[in-house]
């Protein structure tokens, strides 16, 4: 049963949705248009992003009750600009339970912000969504890794600061689910990383400029 803050909540992300999504949201959509920037301002301003994430990180520190109705009435008026609430939840709580300190204090504020937009890498062309089959390889050369291999269907690559992609780091560990790393990888937005619109083509994850590594410090599947 909702308590009187989920409501309010419900109440006052139903109101922006009628406002500023539903308007525009079937056009856009049957058009294959991305989300207006003004959109994901006012979401961020509004503190969306941020719902969940303790308020020493920039954070509202709300309940995952909270973060589901805010998330469900995005998703009514428009589904992309609920996915792109998930995509920010997605880096967001990943940080939150695994990531260093430092790296907690490097994104998690710029997340909630709305400064950091993020997008999930984990698809991949041949093997889907696959976790055994990943192939794309993460090798660590210095202090850096480097990405070796392709992913695609990464809503949001164009737009993102920071990439979450699920890497191989170690080829050799049976069972094959296991040896997989979760890194961020820092980019600079802009359409030469643009995801295919209609093809499903593959999106390369090396060669772009501005594109840094950092491990989240686990093994994901160990």
């Amino acid at each position: 049963m909702l308590k009187e803050e989920h409501l309010q909540i419900r109440d006052s992300v139903r109101e922006f949705v009628e406002r500023e999504v539903a308007p525009v949201a079937d056009e856009l959509d049957n058009a294959e248009k991305e989300i207006p920037m003004p959109i994901i301002g006012k979401m961020a301003e509004l503190g969306y992003f941020g719902l969940i994430f303790p308020a020493e990180y920039g954070g509202m520190g709300l309940d995952s009750l909270s973060m589901a109705i805010v998330t469900e009435e995005l998703s009514r008026g428009w589904l992309s600009v609920g996915s792109v609430m998930t995509r920010m939840i997605i880096t967001g709580t990943l940080i939150m339970a695994n990531g260093t300190e430092a790296q907690k204090k490097k994104f998690l504020p710029k997340i909630a912000s709305g400064e950091l937009l993020t997008a999930a890498a984990f698809t991949e062309p041949d093997v889907g969504s696959d976790t055994a089959s990943m192939k794309l390889r993460a090798v660590k050369e210095g202090e850096q890794y480097k990405l070796y291999g392709e992913k695609t269907w990464c809503t949001f690559a164009n737009r993102a600061h920071v990439l979450t992609v699920l890497a191989r780091t170690n080829p050799e560990v049976q069972p094959p689910h296991k040896g997989l790393s979760l890194l961020l990888v820092e980019k600079t937005p802009g359409d030469e990383f643009h995801p295919p619109e209609l093809s499903g083509g593959p999106i390369p994850t090396i060669g772009y400029k501005g594109m840094k590594s950092y491990s989240l410090g686990f093994d994901a599947y160990s």
